[in-house]
């Protein structure tokens, strides 16, 4: 199982990068191992369990993208810029948090917040739901 996180919008959006490489050492029967990993806020193409999220039948907008945040006051600016860049004042953006499993019949929460209202609490809520959807007024 897997978490999904998803911008989804009525129209194309440019995908970015504002994350930084961070390496860990992983240690694997007694061998150390040092891996990158992109961190922070990111917009990719939406590829990672497509056929999932698209199997669940979720009324979602038909432009969607991988979302990465991490869970700071940075990544917050970054989303809240991104979405004040690339929207005019009242468009919406979808931000998914989607739980990719074999449980059947799952409704996601949604909610709807300008976002001036788009604070840390609601990142956090958003990084640490099963499935939700706040709909982000520009």
């Amino acid at each position: 199982m897997s978490r999904v996180m998803l911008i989804a919008a009525d129209k194309p959006l440019p995908l970015c990068s504002h994350c930084e490489v961070r390496t860990k050492t992983v240690v694997v029967e007694g061998t150390s191992h040092t891996i990158s990993f992109p961190h922070g806020f990111q917009l990719s193409d939406h590829s990672y369990y497509r056929s999932c999220v698209d199997g669940f039948g979720y009324s979602m907008k038909p432009y969607q993208y991988g979302l990465d945040l991490a869970p700071n006051e940075t990544d917050l600016t970054h989303l809240k810029n991104y979405l004040s860049e690339n929207f005019s004042c009242g468009e919406q953006a979808e931000l998914w948090s989607l739980w990719v499993s074999d449980l059947p019949g799952r409704t996601p929460l949604r909610s709807r917040i300008p976002l001036s209202a788009f604070t840390m609490g609601s990142l956090e809520q958003l990084l640490n739901a099963d499935d939700l959807c706040i709909t982000v007024t520009i």
